[in-house]
């Protein structure tokens, strides 16, 4: 059973496309495993993109507000993360390949004491182990990486997962997260 939490990115609703992209690869990695997709919010003040989240394939959704989380601070956001992760225990943790998620993936895995894996293109579950894809060598070949100890911290390439796309009526578990920052 492999449980994937995903940092949710953007404010809104609809999530933003990376984050549909995460939610995607999550969803069907859970489903191979028996796993959950568990969401991460971070924002300041509440919004309406939590509720939208279910319909994208959540079961959980982690909200976390503080003062401290308006705009996009990277040692608030790895300590709020490293709060949440010892609280969700999942074994892989998804996050966009773009500024915020190259400067967090690295750190919240030296936290977690996990794995991690930079410019995923793929996500696939092959009996006990999690399979990641990524370019090697410039991008002459692509490389399997097997995860076979976990939590592992990954970052996924924008624009090379297909989106969730959304299931109305779905429902999930909001979990209200308090914050020591």
């Amino acid at each position: 059973m492999t449980d994937v939490l995903v940092l949710v990115g953007g404010q809104g609703n609809p999530p933003s496309q990376n984050t549909l992209e995460l939610l995607g690869a999550a969803r069907r990695l859970a489903d191979a495993t028996q796993g959950r997709v568990k969401a991460v919010v971070l924002e300041s003040a509440p919004t309406a993109l939590t509720a939208g989240l279910f319909g994208y394939g959540a079961d959980q959704v982690f909200r976390a507000e503080h003062p401290l989380l308006n705009g996009y601070q990277g040692d608030v956001y790895v300590a709020a993360l490293t709060q949440i992760a010892g609280q969700a225990e999942p074994q892989v943790i998804l996050l966009a390949d773009d500024s915020c998620g190259k400067e967090v993936a690295p750190r919240l895995a030296h936290r977690l004491n996990a794995g991690v894996v930079t410019e995923v293109l793929a996500v696939e579950a092959e009996g006990p182990a999690v399979l990641f894809r990524r370019q090697m060598y410039g991008g002459r070949t692509i490389a399997t990486i097997a995860a076979r100890r976990f939590p592992v911290v990954a970052t996924v390439k924008p624009r090379t997962m297909t989106p969730a796309s959304e299931l109305a009526g779905r429902t999930g578990e909001e979990i209200a997260v308090a914050l020591t920052l």
